[in-house]
C-alpha cells in the first residue's frame, strides 16, 4: 500500500510503499495463542492416554510457528520512502532503517512498468535513468504498481 504526503504544489513530496498488514501484530498473537490452546489441549489429552510423545511434536510445531510469525513481522518492516524534491529523487529502501538510498535526477528519471513474460507473474516496476536502473514496490499488487507509477509520473511533471 503506498501512502503520500505532501499537497500537490507545495514543498518535497513523500511516498511511503509497504506491505499490507491485513493481520496486525496483535492479530498474529492471539493466532499464536489460539493455535497454542488447541495444540497443547489435544498434546495433553494424548499424553494423559499414554502417548506422551506426542507432547515434545506439539512443542515443535509451535516453535515452528513463531519462528515463521517472527519472519513475517520482520518482512512488515520493510518500507521505500521516495522523497520527490525540486531537482531529486531519492529512494530509501530497507527493514526499519535505510539501508540502501539511491538518488536520480528528475529531468532524467523515467517511470516504467514492464510487463511480466509470463501470466502468473506480476510485472515489475522500475525508475531508469540512463543505463541504470532501480525497482521499486515490490511489495504492491499490480493495480497499486500502475497507481504508483501514474502518481510519479503526475508528479515528476508538475516539477
Amino acid at each position: 500500500m503506498t501512502k503520500v504526503k505532501g499537497s500537490a504544489r507545495a514543498g518535497p513530496h513523500r511516498i511511503v510503499v509497504q506491505p499490507n498488514d491485513s493481520l496486525g501484530s496483535r492479530g498474529r498473537l492471539v493466532f499464536f495463542l489460539l493455535v497454542a490452546l488447541a495444540a497443547l489441549a489435544v498434546a495433553g489429552v494424548a499424553a494423559l492416554r499414554g502417548f506422551w510423545p506426542v507432547l515434545p511434536y506439539a512443542g515443535i510445531e509451535l516453535l515452528v510457528l513463531a519462528i515463521c510469525l517472527y519472519l513475517v513481522q520482520h518482512r512488515l518492516r520493510y518500507r521505500e520512502v521516495l522523497t520527490l524534491e525540486k531537482d531529486r529523487l531519492r529512494i530509501e529502501r530497507g527493514f526499519g532503517r535505510p539501508q540502501a538510498v539511491r538518488d536520480f535526477h528528475t529531468a532524467w528519471v523515467r517511470v516504467e512498468l514492464d510487463p511480466s513474460g509470463h501470466r502468473h507473474y506480476p510485472a515489475r516496476l522500475f525508475l531508469r535513468e540512463g543505463q541504470s536502473e532501480w525497482e521499486i514496490g515490490r511489495c504492491l499488487t499490480e493495480d497499486e504498481k500502475i497507481s504508483l507509477r501514474d502518481r510519479l509520473r503526475d508528479l515528476l511533471a508538475e516539477g
